[in-house]
């Protein structure tokens, strides 16, 4: 289960989804004792954990880690990226991921964020992504047993 915590602004409403999520989380293993649970907040946006993954990002436009992240600085932090506006030298991840995708002829949509994910190294991830994804990770591999 991952929850999107979206453009909310304030602490309140970031713990707010987390809450959300882990009360969720605490039904379903209520309804469900057989299954294992992990959950996760993603830091502003779903595409964080795109963007945070520049090895594989930039596999998938058939550029260097280097151009992608000279050209591109905001990777190197996409949980500060905004979902959808633009604030201040900050750009939106969404429109972000777009142009990204677009520089080599191709839509950020599903396939394309699927295609990123298959080859993305989630140790890597991790720390690019430490608020959001390394939690989940660490729950997934407490959970279902899986070595680093």
């Amino acid at each position: 289960m991952v929850v999107d915590e979206g453009d909310h602004q304030t602490k309140s409403r970031r713990s707010l989804a987390g809450v959300e999520l882990a009360e969720g989380a605490i039904q379903a293993g209520r309804n469900n004792r057989d299954h294992a649970i992990a959950t996760g907040v993603v830091v502003q946006s779903i595409e964080a954990w795109t963007i945070g993954a520049v090895d594989a990002l930039a596999r998938e436009v058939g550029v260097s880690v280097k151009t992608l992240t000279t050209k591109y600085p905001e990777v190197a932090q996409p949980e500060s990226l905004h979902q959808e506006k633009e604030t201040g030298d900050m750009r939106a991840s969404k429109p972000l991921l777009q142009e990204i995708a677009r520089s080599c002829g191709q839509d950020a949509d599903t396939a394309f964020r699927e295609r990123v994910a298959r080859t993305t190294n989630v140790d890597k991830l991790a720390k690019t992504c430490p608020l959001g994804f390394r939690p989940f990770l660490e729950q997934l591999r407490e959970h279902f047993n899986a070595e680093p």
